[in-house]
C-alpha cells in the first residue's frame, strides 16, 4: 500500500511539473525591404562569408543587457538556428533586394575567382540597458583566395525595441541588418563611381 502511494505522489509531482512550464518560443531574423532603389555597384560578384559573434551572444537564447556587466539570457525565447547563421542568411537576403540582380551569391554556393566576400566582426548585437537594440563592430570586403586584407568599415546602429519583448528585439533586430545591408550597398556603390 505504501509503495503504491509513493507511486502515485510521484506520478503526481512529475505531471504537475510538467504543466507548469512555461512555453519555449522560437524566432528568426527577417529580411527588411529596402526604402532605396537597388544600388548600382559594380558587376563583381558579392558573397557573405563569416560572420563573427563574441561567444555570449551567439547561442541558442536571446540575449538582453540590462545594466552594465550585467547579461539577462532569456531560456524561453530562443533562435531557429545558431544567431551567427541567420545574420548571414538575412544579409544576403537584404543585399539581394538591393544591389544589382545577380550580384550576389549566396552563402553555400561556390563563388567564382574574383567575388568579393563580406566578412562581419560583430561587438554587439543586443538590446541595450536603454531599450534600444544596437549592432556594432565592423565590416570589411576582399577578394576571395586573396591574402590582401580588404577595407574595414566601423558600423554602430540602434533602433528601439518598441514592445521590449522577445518578438520586438528580434523584429528591431531584423532592421538593424537591413540598415547594415543599406550601408554596404551604398559603400560599394559609391567606391565604383
Amino acid at each position: 500500500m505504501k509503495a503504491a502511494a509513493l507511486c502515485l505522489l510521484a506520478v503526481a509531482t512529475v505531471s504537475g511539473g510538467c504543466a507548469s512550464s512555461p512555453p519555449v518560443h522560437f524566432y528568426t531574423l527577417d529580411p527588411v525591404k529596402s526604402p532605396h532603389p537597388a544600388a548600382t555597384a559594380s558587376r563583381v560578384p558579392l558573397q557573405v562569408g563569416a560572420a563573427h559573434l563574441p561567444r555570449e551572444l551567439d547561442r541558442k537564447t536571446l540575449v538582453s543587457q540590462n545594466a552594465a556587466n550585467s547579461l539577462t539570457i532569456a531560456e524561453q525565447d530562443r533562435w531557429g538556428a545558431p544567431l551567427a547563421d541567420l545574420l548571414r542568411r538575412v544579409l544576403t537576403q537584404d543585399l539581394v533586394q538591393r544591389l544589382p540582380r545577380g550580384n550576389v551569391i549566396l552563402p553555400e554556393s561556390a563563388a567564382p575567382a574574383g567575388t568579393n566576400v563580406i566578412a562581419l566582426d560583430i561587438l554587439r548585437f543586443q538590446k541595450g540597458p536603454s531599450g534600444a537594440v544596437v549592432l556594432a563592430g565592423s565590416w570589411s570586403v576582399a577578394v576571395a583566395g586573396s591574402d590582401q586584407p580588404g577595407p574595414q568599415y566601423p558600423v554602430e546602429l540602434s533602433v528601439p525595441a518598441a514592445g521590449g519583448d522577445a518578438a520586438a528585439q528580434a523584429r528591431a533586430m531584423s532592421q538593424l541588418v537591413g540598415m547594415l545591408a543599406d550601408d554596404i550597398a551604398a559603400r560599394l556603390s559609391s567606391a565604383n563611381k
